[in-house]
This record gives C-alpha cells, structure tokens and sequence, in this order.
C-alpha cells in the first residue's frame, strides 16, 4: 500500500477486490470512468488515508462542491497518486 499523507491527490484506477454494494460499486465506476482526482483529507486512528467528501448528482457527475456524501478509504491498490499540479 502506498504512503499517503493529507493534501495528497489521488485518482482511482480499478475496482478494489471483493464484495461491494452495488451502490458503491457505482461510485468507484464514476470515479473511475471519469478520472476524478481527489484529496486526502484525513488520516485516521489506525493510519488509513480517507478521501474527500465527494457526491454524485442527478446526472452521474462527482462534486465536492456538498462537503457531504461519501468519503472513501484508501486502503488498496485502486488508486494512484496524481502529481500536484495536474
């Protein structure tokens, strides 16, 4: 697993492994298909980096612009870090 830290930014590249709701799985296809770049925004308790809070619209387009809806955990191999600035 990759050394993460707040501030970084991070897109996800694949569906992480195992079980998901579809409601999720949703979520990760979005991000995915898309190629939204996300903020670390919380390292917590037992070191896991957690992304920021993040919602789709109506429309299937992520923003987060709310300040609420999902945060993921960034615990696997789905993600890769984006160099600042781009």
């Amino acid at each position: 697993m990759q050394t993460l830290k707040i501030g970084d930014k991070v897109r996800c590249v694949s569906l992480p492994g195992g079980w998901m709701h579809d409601e999720t799985r949703v979520v990760y296809v979005a991000l995915i298909r898309t190629g939204f770049i996300l903020t670390v925004d919380q390292i917590d308790e037992f070191g896991y980096p957690w992304t920021e809070p993040f919602d789709l619209d109506e429309a299937g387009h992520i923003t987060t612009e709310s300040g609420i809806g999902h945060t993921l955990v960034l615990n696997d191999e789905s993600w890769e870090r984006v160099q600042q600035g781009k």
